[in-house]
């Protein structure tokens, strides 16, 4: 073998490896904790003094298990990833645990509400504990 084969073999070798390790980087650096880019829906938020607002919420089905959900914007706090709030979905019924509102210094103390069978309507009152330790409860309403 001469040693310009011997020059384009190993040219061949580095290109198949640069390849393949820009591909693996590319699968590497997705983001794997949902499994769609989210639906969108209009919230409807009543707090327990009667104030109303409305603003738009993502709810994302998460990979880790087939009833978990994540909601950006939940109360308004925002739609980075710090501020998704977790869900549970299941039998028609959806329940937000305890958790911190992202760095807001608020936290949700509970929430359950109901899902219609196409989650096209999705009802939840829930209890946030703002950062001076006073709760409010409040509903939402989000529709498709």
């Amino acid at each position: 073998m001469t040693m310009e084969m011997t020059l384009l073999n190993n040219v061949r070798k580095n290109n198949l490896f640069a390849v393949t390790l820009f591909l693996f980087l590319i699968l590497v650096s997705c983001d794997t904790s949902t499994t769609s880019k989210g639906t969108d829906y209009r919230c409807v938020e009543t707090s327990q003094t009667g104030s109303q607002r409305s603003y738009l919420v993502t709810l994302y089905k998460t990979k880790n298990n087939s009833t978990d959900y994540l909601i950006s914007n939940f109360h308004r706090v925002g739609s980075d990833g710090n501020y998704d709030v977790t869900a549970t979905i299941s039998n028609s019924k959806i329940t937000i645990q305890q958790q911190t509102l992202g760095e807001t210094g608020s936290f949700i103390k509970s929430g359950t509400g109901t899902v219609n069978a196409d989650l096209s309507t999705i009802t939840i009152n829930y209890n946030i504990v703002a950062s001076n330790s006073v709760t409010t409860n409040y509903s939402a309403v989000y529709t498709r």
